[in-house]
């Protein structure tokens, strides 16, 4: 299960793999926070049937918020959609490889290719995997799918019952910030625990990183977004730790 260090998780860094599929041009870097993502994107809606949240947002008006701006240092190369689900299906942990199917609409904005699968646990009703050319679609589809909630940056960590967003690692501030986050939240009842995967630290401290690009979104079976959290890091025994729901694979 998972560790906490100072009242939150920390990630390790992994040394991921680089998968051979153009990836390795992704390297970016993030600029300092501004409202620019949360206010100018319009989330879509999600086509996992029956479960609410992230899905959930089609007639929600995001916030303001002051969440980063990152700008990608070089083009993303663009992946084809088969090797975008491949990639995704591959790296997946394997008791939540159940029941998966390509998620051919309703993607996050910026995002390739998705996968949703059905896992056999009480906990979780559905999770989905999402794929990006670069970091800075990443963190745009995801923290406009949470302004769609009102979720704003930095506002506390998923361990509880409420919603909040935080770095998996310490040291993000107001001028930097981790690609590497966790948010969550409660909507209709049902929470939701949003985790971004942006692969391997490239040469700045941990800042920035060199993709595959992943975003998961976990959907609950109850309001529990503390829950969620800890299926997603099962079994994770590292410090600072990172998520193991999925992995990059060869």
């Amino acid at each position: 299960m998972t560790e906490q260090w100072g009242g939150k998780m920390r990630r390790t860094v992994v040394s991921l793999v680089t998968i051979g599929v153009v990836l390795a041009g992704c390297a970016t870097q993030a600029t300092a926070p501004s409202a620019g993502i949360a206010t100018s994107l319009s989330p879509t809606a999600s086509s996992a049937a029956g479960t609410p949240g992230v899905s959930d947002v089609a007639s929600a008006s995001p916030v303001p918020s002051t969440a980063p701006s990152p700008v990608d240092s070089v083009q993303p190369t663009t992946i084809p959609v088969a090797q975008a689900q491949s990639i995704l299906r591959a790296g997946i942990r394997k008791d939540a490889n159940v029941e998966c199917a390509p998620q051919r609409t309703g993607l996050p904005i910026g995002a390739i290719a998705g996968i949703a699968c059905r896992p056999a646990t009480h906990l979780v009703a559905s999770v989905d995997f999402y794929l990006f050319a670069g970091q800075a679609d990443l963190l745009s589809g995801y923290f406009a799918l949470l302004s769609a909630h009102e979720v704003q940056p930095r506002s506390g960590d998923c361990f509880g019952a409420g919603a909040g967003e935080d770095a998996d690692t310490p040291g993000d501030g107001t001028s930097t910030f981790i690609a590497a986050r966790e948010g969550c939240f409660v909507a209709a009842g049902k929470a939701q625990d949003l985790v971004t995967l942006p692969g391997e630290p490239v040469g700045d401290g941990g800042y920035t990183f060199g993709g595959p690009f992943v975003l998961v979104v976990v959907k609950g079976a109850s309001s529990n977004p503390g829950a969620l959290h800890g299926w997603a890091w099962l079994g994770n025994k590292a410090e600072p730790g990172s998520p193991t729901i999925w992995h990059a694979k060869d």
